[in-house]
Order: structure tokens, then C-alpha cells, then sequence
């Protein structure tokens, strides 16, 4: 296979690092495909997991203004609280599942613990365990 460098050269290509979205607002959403979950090593030591998801669009909320800032799609990540973990454990996502995901509220009374709501806009098929058959009956 031969390489055309002048298809290449110059094209505009997205950043490598990770874009991460922070849920630090109550009405921070996302609307994303989910692309995979890892664990990654924190500066103490121990480790924290992150989603990473394909968004296709998204709200901020500026803390200062409370304005309303559109996320711009693209390859983001984010980490996964305790109350998120619960989610997407429960659910077991794979990759192309999408999702609309929403913080909405910050317990002061749970030492600042935040709350999501969620909502799975569609599953990718998953493989099923094939049902027995008479066939398999042996007489």
C-alpha cells in the first residue's frame, strides 16, 4: 500500500489528549455515545474510573452567569462519581450505546454528593443466549 502524502500532510487532525467534561453544575448534560470505560492512576496513588463518550451535544452551565453554554460535539471523557458508577453498572454500557445524562442536584446535606439523571436513548443489539430447542432434547 502506498502512502499519498499529499492527502496527509496538512489535514487538520483532533486533539490527542482527552477533552474532559466536568459535571460541576446542576444542569450540566450530556448527550453522548458511549465509547468505552477505564481506570486510570490518580496523583495519591489510587485509582478513578472514566467514561469515554462521543458526544453529540451538551449544555454548561456557567457558574458565574448561569448561563446556558452549548458543548461542542467530540471525543470527550469524564469521571465517574459514586452515584455514576452506580449507573453505569447497573446498565453495563457497550460501545455505541447512547445516552443523555444530566446533573441535577448537589446534596449538601451528603457532603456535596451529586445526583444524575439519566436516560438510555439506544441500546446496540446485544447477543442473546439462544433459546433450547426441542432439537437439543436428547430421548
Amino acid at each position: 500500500m502506498t502512502i499519498d502524502l499529499s492527502k496527509i500532510l496538512g489535514r487538520k487532525l483532533p486533539p490527542s489528549g482527552d477533552n474532559l467534561f466536568k459535571f460541576e453544575v446542576v444542569g450540566d448534560e450530556l448527550v453522548f455515545i458511549f465509547r468505552g470505560r477505564r481506570t486510570v492512576k490518580k496523583k495519591d496513588g489510587g485509582e478513578t474510573e472514566i467514561i469515554d463518550a462521543e458526544v453529540l451535544g451538551g449544555t454548561k452551565i456557567d457558574p458565574k452567569t448561569s448561563r446556558s453554554v452549548p458543548v461542542k460535539p467530540g471525543l470527550y471523557s469524564f469521571f465517574v462519581q459514586k452515584k455514576l458508577h452506580e449507573i453505569f453498572h447497573r446498565e453495563r454500557p457497550v460501545d455505541g450505546d447512547q445516552y443523555h445524562l444530566q446533573l441535577v442536584a448537589i446534596r449538601a446535606d451528603l457532603r456535596n454528593m451529586k445526583e444524575y439523571g439519566y436516560e438510555i436513548l439506544e441500546k446496540v443489539p446485544r447477543n442473546k443466549k439462544p433459546i433450547n430447542s426441542d432439537d437439543d432434547i436428547a430421548f
